[in-house]
Formats: structure tokens, sequence, C-alpha cells
């Protein structure tokens, strides 16, 4: 399926000039030049945070839903089918909304979405239906963080050097990967992992709201 998608990409034979080449002079960071910044260790960090919850709670869902709500297999296996298309339709969202709101917003918001959802399968008692809206909160706000942090990067750190520099924050998702089950094979209870992963989620919101946006106006464009 891979090798079929990549056949269908074509890259423009020309490329149609404008009446003014102009390019941002204090963007564009190099990989070296990012790693000297603030934004890149917390943008990391904030996403480690964000991917951890949504790998360990989305990845045991039907066990959760069965162990932990008493849900039949049937039922419980429906739930993951459910999680999948939430999402996806969380990575199309979070993209409009990026455009209109800004991607540093909705990445914040998507943590209090994230907190909220965990929240709930950690204190209350769950019902079949309170049990579908924490964990599709959580699918939601996991596809949008995959969704949103390439729009971050690019928007920080520009668009000249993003594939090398995007390579770098994503190792995040890697390391969230090895730390999630890490987590829930020393829990005691799923109320435990619960809570765990929304200390994190809570530790991941105050990193990323100290990420600093660029300035706009600091951006110097010069047109040759």
């Amino acid at each position: 399926m891979t090798i079929g998608g990549a056949l269908l990409l074509d890259v423009p034979e020309k490329i149609i000039p404008v009446s003014k080449n102009c390019k941002p002079q204090n963007w564009d960071h190099k990989t070296g030049e990012m790693l000297k910044t603030k934004n890149f260790y917390k943008l990391l960090f904030s996403d480690l945070l964000a991917l951890m919850p949504g790998l360990l709670v989305i990845g045991l869902a039907k066990d959760i839903g069965m162990d932990f709500v008493g849900l039949n297999y049937e039922t419980a296996a429906g739930i993951v089918a459910i999680v999948a298309l939430t999402n996806a339709a969380g990575r199309l969202a979070s993209g409009i909304l990026a455009d209109k709101l800004g991607a540093l917003n909705v990445y914040r918001t998507m943590y209090f979405i994230t907190i909220i959802s965990l929240a709930i399968l950690a204190f209350i008692p769950l019902t079949y239906p309170l049990f579908i809206l924490a964990i599709l909160g959580i699918a939601v706000g996991y596809g949008s963080f995959l969704s949103l942090v390439p729009t971050i990067v690019g928007r920080l750190f520009g668009g000249k050097f993003f594939s090398a520099n995007y390579s770098l924050i994503f190792q995040a998702y890697g390391i969230a990967a090895l730390i999630g089950p890490i987590i829930k094979r020393n829990s005691e209870s799923y109320n435990q992992t619960f809570m765990i992963a929304m200390g994190t989620a809570i530790a991941g919101l105050i990193v990323a709201m100290l990420i600093k946006d660029i300035n706009e106006d600091e951006v110097q464009i010069v047109c040759d």
C-alpha cells in the first residue's frame, strides 16, 4: 500500500514564478540552531507527555471495557473500530481548527480534553456511555496531537529544514510507546494507570503553555 501510494505522487515539472522572491530571514532554523532553542525541548517534552496517555489507553480500550466496565467481548471489540474512526476524525478536525484558531491554541485545548477524559476514567464510577465518552475524548486528543505537532514545528522553526527538524520531535512518539507499557505493568489497578496518565497530561499541558509562539512582526521578509 505504501509503494502504491508513493507511485501516485508527482513533482510539478515547472515552478510557477512569482513577481517577487521573498524569504523569511530569521525564521528557518537549521537543526543545530533548533537544538539551541528552548522551544524545541518544550515541544519535545510536551509531545511525549501528550502521546503517552493515548498510546496507553487506546491500546487497552478493549481490555479496559471488559475488565473495568464489564462489557462482553463483542461490545468491547467494537469499541476499537469506533476509537479508530474518532482518532482519524480528530486529525481532520484539529487541522481545520488550527487554520482558524492557531495550532498551539488547539494543541493546548486537546490537552484539556485528554485530562478531563482521564479524570472521568480515574474518579467517576463508569457506565457504558461515560466509558465511551472518555475513550473517544482520549482518541480525539491523541489523533489531534499527531496532526498538530508537525504544524507547530513548521511554525516555530520554519519550513526549509522541516524534514530534519520534525524527525527529532517525532522521537517523542517512540519514547512514549516504550514508557506506556512500563506504566501499565507497574500499576496496581486501572485507576492507578489512569491517574498516572492524567498526571503526565497535566505536566504536559504546563509545558505546552510555556511554548512561546513566534512574533510574526519580528520575522524579517527580504524580497529580491
